[in-house]
């Protein structure tokens, strides 16, 4: 079940059931934001504030009730560490795309989703390079960072259903 992903694998109160419930909703709702944003940093090479600044606050405020969830923007802050030593490898939106992803996953799978994100990059680089002959300039983040949160999302689901199996 996708509510595995999380740091509560079972809900063992009402309250925690809520939250996973609450968690449920906000990876549902974040995967077709995540396509929105990809589609408009391809098309605009920016994410918009005006989507990524109150789908922030929401989630911080959800969270408030859980802080171990804040752990899982350290992705973000490191990217916000290579923003401030060179602005033209990475976007702020993208740095706040990854903060939303990593206050609805938690560390585990904000890890997993930059991890995912760095190789289908590294892998399309390498596609670029071989086809075109030449070294990509500019590259929207967002489609590998959807990418890698896409993955990790069934990866994580698979995994846990399989080891219900055994």
């Amino acid at each position: 079940m996708i509510t595995d992903l999380f740091i509560l694998p079972r809900a063992t109160s009402s309250i925690d059931l809520v939250m996973e419930l609450i968690t449920l909703v906000l990876v549902v709702s974040l995967i077709p934001l995540c396509f929105w944003f990809s589609y408009t940093d391809i098309k605009h090479r920016r994410i918009p504030n005006s989507l990524t600044h109150p789908v922030f606050l929401v989630v911080l405020i959800i969270r408030l009730f859980e802080p171990l969830y804040f752990w899982g923007m350290l992705p973000a802050a490191l990217l916000l560490i290579m923003f401030f030593i060179n602005p033209d490898y990475i976007g702020a939106g993208d740095i706040k795309l990854l903060a939303i992803i990593g206050l609805i996953l938690g560390l585990n799978s904000s890890l997993l989703v930059a991890i995912l994100m760095c190789c289908a990059l590294f892998a399309y680089m390498a596609w670029y390079r071989l086809v075109k002959k030449q070294n990509v300039v500019k590259i929207p983040m967002a489609p590998f960072i959807t990418v890698g949160l896409l993955i990790t999302v069934f990866i994580t689901d698979v995994i846990n259903y399989a080891g219900r199996l055994i």
